[in-house]
């Protein structure tokens, strides 16, 4: 019918001059050269990266953060934000006195959209122990996730602190022991 039609892909962002000719003569398509913008695509979970020492470990009485760079499918870094991207934490544990307790934690991580295609994740969590770190895009694990994190139990807080034998009330003379479980403030 005398029309065609032109398609071509371009995965790098940047600015580009599109020019339309024919192989019948030399002159262009009128209008072009054009010049034209190619942005970022939506990011992708598989080339998300994640950075920062909040990643791989956290203590437990301070705020623990890490920073999430999202890029689209082809590589271009996002020069926005508006993503949807979530941080699950699970882990830790607790000991009762005969060490036999063990209690998992899940949180939620705050994460703040910084504008400009990174966003600053922050957790923080009362029980020492191992974690896993999951982290999301629109419900898909981004590439390498879940990551694993220890967090590291804060100072040894005395009333906190359980005897792991009866207290006696009377001790001969000479050396005694007593066995007590160390614990931080939160037990």
């Amino acid at each position: 019918d005398g029309t065609f039609e032109i398609s071509y892909s371009i995965t790098r962002a940047g600015f580009y001059s599109l020019d339309i000719s024919a192989s019948t003569g030399p002159e262009g398509l009128k209008g072009t050269p054009a010049p034209v913008r190619v942005y970022p695509n939506r990011a992708a979970a598989s080339t998300a990266v994640v950075v920062g020492t909040g990643l791989s470990k956290a203590s437990v009485d301070h705020v623990a953060s890490f920073t999430i760079h999202s890029f689209d499918l082809f590589g271009n870094a996002r020069p926005q934000g508006q993503e949807s991207f979530a941080v699950v934490l699970e882990g830790g544990w607790t000991q009762a006195v005969d060490g036999s307790s063990r209690s998992v934690t899940r949180k939620a991580g705050i994460v703040q959209d910084l504008k400009n295609g990174s966003y600053a994740v922050t957790y923080y969590v009362s029980h020492s122990g191992p974690y896993s770190v999951q982290v999301s895009l629109d419900s898909v694990e981004i590439s390498g996730s879940p990551f694993s994190t220890y967090v590291h139990s804060s100072e040894t807080w005395i009333p906190m602190c359980e005897p792991m034998t009866v207290v006696p009330i009377r001790l001969p003379a000479g050396e005694n022991k007593l066995k007590v479980l160390a614990k931080d403030r939160f037990g």
